[in-house]
């Protein structure tokens, strides 16, 4: 029973004015992000073993891919045949760099456009400033979590209402996800069979099943926000007695506000379909744009691909 109230819980009708009621909201997303951030810069004992642990796990890994690669009865080129076949597809690696930056120009782009819709300002700055700090923090952080919160975080300290820069920030990241989920099943389809051996074909299915998983449960969380809530209290549930999360209070909350906010901002950005088109098709274009980085770098060092 107390969870089925907390679950359709609204704003309270207390008598406090709409103006009120948003200034509590802004106070206390504020501090909620402001403490994220904190988490996310706090240099503890426990993050720093774990990130040696990660660093250490990464060097295996790609010392056990080099030993296999390259070991063994392999011929391996000398440093001087590595550059010459650089020298003759130098252009590959110009192609690369042109991807990057289309990249980063179509992710500034989109916070630009969805700042001019929501404030009235065109701000390529706070933009910029807001996609790069944002890819950093998702760089750093365990299973790429931190970068929205800090987005919100900075949009709200730079002066823009939390509910706008929440919407900003996570319809961005629901563009991105989107895109990749659908380009994803379109390269399955069109070039699944060019993948030897047949167990990276395999993973590359998981992983774009993975992929799909985000997408849809926001559009889950964004329209029928109570059966998400329903499905998400099953699950933490399930995950609190099976040892694997502690305070079920605190993981119910948080997971409740996420949807929250995800529907918010969903319907939010609905209202603005011309915007929405346009950064869908940016979306796309990043997506492509990034996946053609290592494409062209490949290209540059003389491999010959089926596709």
């Amino acid at each position: 029973m107390k969870d089925e109230k907390l679950i359709n819980q609204d704003i309270p009708a207390n008598g406090d004015s709409s103006v009120d009621v948003e200034k509590e909201r802004t106070k206390k997303s504020m501090e909620k992000h402001e403490e994220t951030v904190k988490e996310l810069t706090g240099k503890t004992k426990k993050k720093k073993i774990f990130m040696v642990i990660f660093l250490l796990a990464n060097i295996l890994v790609i010392a056990l891919t080099a030993v296999n690669e390259f070991g063994g009865n392999k011929v391996s080129a000398s440093p001087a045949e590595v550059f010459a076949v650089w020298g003759q597809n130098w252009y590959y690696l110009l192609f690369a760099l042109a991807c990057l930056a289309l990249v980063l120009v179509s992710e500034t782009l989109k916070f630009s456009l969805f700042l001019k819709k929501t404030t009235g300002r065109f701000n390529l700055g706070l933009a910029w400033k807001c996609m790069i700090q944002g890819k950093y923090y998702d760089s750093i952080t365990p299973s790429a979590v931190g970068g929205q919160p800090f987005q919100i975080y900075y949009l709200t300290k730079s002066g823009i209402e939390a509910g706008r820069s929440t919407s900003i920030a996570i319809t961005c990241f629901f563009l991105t996800q989107f895109s990749f989920s659908v380009l994803s099943i379109i390269s399955m389809i069109s070039y699944g069979t060019v993948l030897v051996p047949e167990a990276l074909l395999v993973t590359a299915y998981i992983g774009a099943v993975l992929a799909t998983i985000t997408p849809v449960l926001l559009i889950v969380a964004s329209f029928i926000p109570k059966t998400a809530k329903r499905l998400c209290n099953f699950f933490i549930k399930l995950l609190v007695k099976i040892k694997i999360l502690k305070n079920y209070e605190k993981a119910r909350d948080n997971v409740f506000e996420y949807i929250d906010n995800y529907s918010n901002s969903i319907k939010h950005m609905n209202s603005m379909k011309g915007v929405l088109l346009i950064n869908t098709l940016l979306s796309i274009v990043a997506t492509v744009a990034n996946a053609s980085i290592p494409y062209f770098v490949i290209l540059c060092c003389g491999e010959h691909l089926p596709y």
